[in-house]
């Protein structure tokens, strides 16, 4: 897949990174950016 460049702000600190297309947010900061603070739910969209 192709990696598309992000940019953000987390907790006051900028972060820019080259993310595949396709990543969610919750694997693109745990697993990317290496913040485990995000936890995931069901996974499945039903649970909310």
């Amino acid at each position: 897949m192709a990696k598309v460049p992000v940019q953000f702000t987390l907790n006051g600190s900028e972060k820019a990174e080259f993310i595949e297309s396709g990543t969610t947010l919750l694997h693109a900061l745990r697993d990317k950016i290496g913040d485990t603070s995000p936890k995931g739910g069901c996974h499945q969209g039903t649970c909310g």
